[in-house]
């Protein structure tokens, strides 16, 4: 079984300490967790860091192994980031930009293997009617659905993912969400992702940590993180919990505290 802990991690800028002994509980393969709290936060800061884009003193430990002493290569086998602005569109399709990330992900498996890894990720985000298309020609939420193709078909066991709903119209969102947590168990990667939305994570996540100023002010099952009151604290907000008719949970926002 895959586990994952980061932390304690600090992280100054300059004089400015951003992250202030920031910690994941044990995560586990197979689960999703979500980094939630209002903007500047932390939230990019710590998946940054977790990624290796930006140093922070601490341990990031994957089963046993502490990926914040690994080089870029080493730490790409097992670890796959995806940012939330994404590269200038290139002169590639669809099918090769994915197909790359795939080799620079130091998974090497003969060609027929890697364009069957490609189209089974691309029909999973229901977008396999893009794999010919120039990524020059995508939409910004097209581009940001090729992202996260580009995450899942390098296996990996560690995903991070900054903010992937933003582009997104609401029936995508579904649908990332919906292929993550599938993806997720599948190939019992542990997840950790930003999102924006409170109510997002409370639907669809098994547990969250809620940031403010660069520390964690709770961290748990989702819905013991996504509460009236740790939403006031967090975000200055008067929240109240529903039930959906399906059941689930939803976040209503009454006005500011």
């Amino acid at each position: 079984m895959t586990e994952f802990q980061a932390g304690p991690l600090s992280l100054s800028f300059g004089r400015k300490q951003v992250l202030h002994e920031v910690r994941t509980e044990v995560l586990r393969g197979g689960t999703m967790t979500a980094l939630l709290g209002p903007n500047g936060s932390g939230k990019s800061t710590f998946l940054r860091a977790v990624a290796g884009v930006i140093r922070a003193n601490g341990p990031i430990m994957l089963d046993g192994m502490n990926l914040a002493r690994m080089s870029v290569q080493e730490k790409a086998r097992y670890c796959a980031y995806m940012p939330q602005l994404l590269p200038p569109p290139v002169r590639m399709s669809v099918v090769e930009v994915v197909l790359l990330s795939l080799r620079l992900g130091g998974n090497y498996v003969g060609a027929s293997a890697a364009m069957e890894r490609v189209d089974a990720v691309l029909a999973s985000l229901g977008i396999m009617h893009l794999a010919d298309a120039m990524m020059g020609e995508l939409s910004g939420g097209q581009r940001q659905m090729i992202g996260l193709a580009q995450a899942l078909v390098r296996s990996p066991k560690l995903l991070l993912l900054d903010e992937p709903l933003s582009a997104l119209d609401p029936r995508y969102q579904f649908i990332v969400m919906d292929a993550l947590k599938r993806e997720t168990v599948l190939r019992n990667m542990v997840t950790l992702v930003v999102l924006h939305d409170p109510a997002v994570a409370l639907r669809q996540v098994d547990s969250a940590m809620m940031l403010r100023t660069g520390r964690v002010i709770a961290s748990g099952v989702v819905e013991d993180i996504v509460t009236p009151e740790i939403m006031a604290e967090a975000y200055g907000v008067r929240a109240r919990i529903e039930r959906g008719s399906d059941g689930a949970a939803m976040v209503s926002v009454e006005g500011v505290v």
